[in-house]
């Protein structure tokens, strides 16, 4: 039987101190390739290709692969989604976020499943018009620690899921999950339902299923050594892409 390809949208990595100070390799966190494989899936990184050299690149991909998970990384650059850069924005790379998107396109044109995840999720949500807040401090009410600084998979707050969604039939009503991001999405862009939510609103789960969009504000890759719930998720998405 032919296993099912999924495409993991790849970063770069800048060295500090090899014999290369600045060197840039191409790569995803093995958590990603794990759980997929785990899942039973075929991995597939897609590095970041230079526009000048994309021609036929991303469709060629788009072609190979029957899924995609649109993988974490930089913060979103500003303008990309209507606004200006505030004081505690990290770290951007606007030439990737355009890449992802592209990718994004790409897979709905062609009909076939994409999960977001944590930068994943804020991109899909923000090519739909949904509202971002650039760092947690922006909030007009008080938030959880959405930042974490414990282990990656260590589950840390809650999130709650609205019946008759996918979430809901994957994991019930509620779920302990990892929180790994300082910006929020405060508000769901068009087409897309709002799946899941924290206990101070803080949008963690979305969903399209028309458009085979699934996307997630936290990083169950990270938990599927440890959860089965997560493990459920990525077995979950693997078989929508093989159907």
């Amino acid at each position: 039987m032919k296993r099912t390809c999924i495409g993991v949208s790849g970063s770069w990595m800048i060295d500090q101190g090899s014999l290369f100070p600045g060197y840039k390799r191409a790569y995803a966190n093995d958590d990603y390739i794990r759980s997929l494989a785990e899942a039973g899936a075929v991995p597939l990184i897609l590095p970041f290709v230079r526009e000048k050299d994309r021609a036929g690149v991303l469709e060629r991909w788009v072609e190979l692969v029957d899924g995609l998970i649109l993988s974490g990384g930089h913060d979103l650059y500003p303008p990309f989604y209507g606004q200006e850069p505030k004081q505690k924005l990290s770290e951007v790379w606007p030439e990737r976020d355009i890449f992802d998107r592209q990718l994004f396109e790409l897979m709905l044109e062609a009909k076939k499943p994409v999960l977001g995840i944590c930068r994943g999720f804020q991109l899909i949500n923000a090519l739909n018009g949904g509202e971002l807040l650039q760092d947690l401090s922006y909030s007009e009410k008080p938030l959880l620690k959405h930042w974490q600084n414990q282990s990656p998979e260590m589950p840390i707050h809650k999130v709650f899921f609205e019946p008759g969604n996918v979430f809901h039939e994957l994991f019930g009503p509620e779920l302990m999950v990892n929180s790994h991001h300082h910006q929020v999405v405060i508000a769901e862009g068009s087409g897309l339902e709002v799946c899941g939510r924290a206990s101070d609103g803080v949008i963690e789960a979305i969903a399209d299923p028309e458009r085979k969009i699934l996307a997630v504000q936290w990083h169950p890759e990270m938990m599927t050594v440890n959860s089965e719930p997560m493990r459920q998720l990525f077995k979950h998405f693997v078989e929508s892409c093989g159907e």
